[in-house]
């Protein structure tokens, strides 16, 4: 246990670690429900936001929308954070989606890379962003 933090390569205020949480999220979808979300759990250090869950049993994906994912636990702090994460269509295998997420918001923008299914099968998240929470 450490009071009040810890300095890691000096002494001055910008190498002081004095934030570290854990916790779970709820993930909320923008289009369509999930039959089962798992694992969804985040651990934050300083800035840096670390994100992980799974979801199957998708349905309602409106084809050629964005599918957003609300309820991360931090807010992004700039624009134009991009990540990669997994999915699968029905009928199709496993492919990748391009997620964004704006700066001051807390909603993942997730599309994906290999034309717009009309519905998501499957989704797995697994990203690191920075906040100024």
């Amino acid at each position: 246990y450490l009071s009040g933090g810890v300095y890691l390569g000096g002494t001055s205020s910008s190498n002081k670690l004095d934030d570290y949480e854990e916790g779970t999220w709820t993930p909320i979808l923008s289009h369509g429900t999930a039959g089962t979300k798992s694992n969804f759990t985040y651990t934050k250090i300083g800035r840096l936001v670390h994100l992980t869950g799974y979801m199957s049993t998708l349905s309602g994906f409106t084809a050629g929308s964005v599918q957003g994912i609300s309820g991360l636990p931090f807010a992004g702090n700039a624009d134009y954070q991009m990540f990669q994460i997994w999915y699968s269509a029905i009928g199709s295998s496993a492919m990748d989606a391009t997620a964004y997420l704006a700066g001051g918001s807390s909603t993942l923008q997730v599309r994906p890379e290999n034309g717009n299914p009309s519905q998501f099968d499957e989704l797995s998240v697994q990203l690191t962003y920075i906040t100024n929470a």
